[in-house]
């Protein structure tokens, strides 16, 4: 996005426009309750289906504090990092959980605000951050410091009204978009169905009158493979079942032509299974040489014709295997049933996939992928119900297929490509319209938050006027803060910390009992918003000892793990601000890298304690 702003802008923090970031409950969901839990998963779609958010099992002691309100901004800091979503139209009291991280705008646009956490400059923001010091994922303090424009609040609403009906058209065109695979698979489907049901070539029929009967074509087909079969057998008493005319006994699904015939795949070639003899299979010893080797996943990638592999076979790998010719056709039968492509150059294959292997290619085998792309979800629904579905040679060897005259398999093999290179050109233009489409949300916030979406209003209210205001309303809520937690006031030893915006340092300040239990006070970068030139933050010494003595007593712990184990497990932002004193403030602790650890990050003691 652009770096110059209009005159009335001004760059800010996302916490100099909202409340501190808030860390969600921790707890586990449960399917029963009164009080819903939202998660990451349930904000990942553009809507939440509150019908599926579960239930809290543990509900928090200050319920009202992590109880979502209207136009609250959620952000997932593991998972989906940086995946963002406001709530609205709340219709269940919902807790938000601990993956998530809340912002309440103040005195802004809320729509404002969220429709720039769908920007590049957003993304770029999570992209660089870091991980926090407790998790490895971005945290609090990273969202907090976001830098985004700001411009007057009555711009704010133009802009996000403006924003809200361009992207009420651009939902709609990608929705529309998003059914449009779908319908040229379901293109693809009915060009199939009419290749083999005769509908295809209904035309041509028409102008071929003297077209061959299909059944004197399979009789002439089984002569000549009857012929062969003679002139390698010494036993002539005795021909195969397969080289017999067929009685088909189970019919096909659908008409087809008077002058089509049916038959099995033994009687048009050979169906056999893929090679594969070597255990384990995987033996690296069968592989890298020049034998293409194909596999299930090799198939069901490929449209029509396998043009490529990931995986060879040397001479040792093809001594237990065997070669194929070109023009087979693959069947997969297990993990991927009956997926279908006819092999574009000589290849082996494992025994979970099946090769028909037409005789002589005198039946083209584009006939049969054809009629078992219409037929897959059928023979899927047929295949056995074991741990993992499978088929073999015996059901396929049962499947009837049509058989048009050589002629008119020509023809219908021809009019098919024809037709599937016009729908490749559509979706090349299909995907060249996506990529645009795709791209105008980001063009259009590049011209929402710089300034060029909607005019500027010389009559609109000084956006430094705006801040000033959002500042007294940060102190308002401050003061209001701390009457509250001035009303659960315990007697404990604390550490008072001072900070100064000038120099950004934090020091120790002075030490007092019987003070009320201020710790939750808004981290660090809520000082440096410019109403807070010198507040203190309030440290409860007791429980940093707490996690001092764990510390020591474990001599080095992941972050966290110290979290789980310390009395802040309920508080994630209380143990944040804790351990970021010990660390930053007193220097009692110190974060050490370790390259032999998963983990990464892990802390320990200073010498000096």
């Amino acid at each position: 996005m652009a770096n110059r702003l209009p005159k009335n802008w001004r760059r800010v923090r996302l916490d100099d426009i909202s409340t501190p970031p808030q860390y969600g409950w921790t707890t586990k969901s449960s399917s029963k309750g009164k009080i819903r839990y939202l998660r990451t998963t349930d904000i990942s779609s553009k809507n939440i289906n509150w019908g599926k958010v579960p239930y809290c099992n543990d509900l928090p002691e200050d319920l009202e504090k992590f109880l979502l309100k209207e136009n609250d901004i959620v952000i997932s800091r593991a998972g989906s990092v940086g995946l963002s979503f406001i709530v609205t139209d709340i219709p269940h009291k919902t807790v938000f959980a601990s993956y998530l991280i809340r912002f309440k705008p103040l005195l802004v646009d809320p729509y404002y605000v969220y429709y720039f956490l769908k920007s590049s400059d957003y993304w770029d923001h999570i992209s660089r951050s870091s991980a926090g010091i407790a998790i490895q994922n971005v945290n609090a303090q990273k969202l907090a410091n976001l830098e985004l424009p700001l411009p007057p609040l009555q711009e704010q609403k133009r802009i996000s009204l403006k924003l809200d009906k361009l992207f009420k058209n651009i939902n709609s065109i990608q929705s529309r978009l998003d059914e449009f695979p779908k319908f040229l698979d379901d293109l693809k489907r009915q060009l199939f169905h009419s290749a083999v049901d005769g509908t295809l070539t209904a035309n041509w029929r028409k102008v071929k009158k003297n077209n061959i009967d299909g059944k004197k074509y399979l009789i002439d087909f089984l002569e000549l493979r009857k012929k062969d079969y003679l002139a390698t057998k010494k036993d002539n008493s005795l021909f195969p079942d397969y080289l017999n005319f067929p009685e088909i006994k189970n019919p096909l699904s659908f008409s087809i032509p008077n002058n089509w015939t049916k038959a099995y795949f033994t009687n048009l070639g050979e169906l056999t299974r893929g090679r594969s003899k070597n255990r384990p299979r995987n033996d690296p010893k069968l592989y890298g040489g020049a034998y293409p080797f194909i596999q299930t996943g090799d198939v069901a990638n490929a449209f029509l014709y396998v043009k490529r592999h990931k995986q060879t076979y040397n001479e040792k790998g093809l001594a237990q295997s065997r070669l194929f010719p070109s023009k087979t056709l693959c069947i997969t039968i297990a993990a991927n049933i009956a997926e279908t492509a006819i092999l574009t150059y000589p290849a082996c294959f494992p025994d979970s996939i099946v090769g028909f292997i037409p005789y002589r290619n005198k039946y083209l085998p584009e006939i049969a992928l054809y009629y078992l792309r219409v037929m897959q979800e059928q023979i899927e629904a047929a295949a056995p119900a074991t741990a993992q579905k499978n088929i073999n040679i015996e059901i396929l060897s049962k499947i009837p297929i049509p058989v048009p005259p050589i002629e008119e398999q020509k023809e219908i093999v021809n009019r098919v490509k024809k037709i599937l290179r016009g729908i490749s050109k559509v979706e090349k233009q299909y995907t060249s319209l996506l990529n645009y489409i795709n791209q105008i949300p980001s063009a259009v916030l590049g011209h929402a938050y710089s300034g060029r979406l909607v005019p500027q209003n010389p009559s609109d209210e000084s956006v430094v006027k705006l801040i000033e205001r959002i500042n007294k309303e940060k102190e308002k809520l401050f003061d209001e803060q701390n009457k509250v937690r001035e009303k659960k006031m315990v007697k404990k030893r604390i550490t008072i910390v001072k900070y100064d915006k000038k120099t950004e340092e934090v020091s120790n300040y002075e030490n007092k009992a019987d003070h009320g239990n201020l710790f939750s006070a808004p981290p660090f970068p809520f000082f440096r918003s410019q109403s807070y030139k010198n507040q203190v933050k309030i440290v409860l010494e007791d429980k940093s000892l707490e996690l001092l003595q764990i510390i020591k007593d474990s001599k080095q712990i992941n972050p966290l793990t110290l979290w789980k184990e310390s009395k802040y497990k309920d508080d994630i932002d209380a143990f944040y601000d804790a351990l970021k004193n010990l660390i930053v403030i007193e220097k009692k602790v110190k974060e050490v890298r370790l390259d032999n650890k998963i983990d990464g990050v892990f802390l320990e003691l200073t010498n000096e304690n």
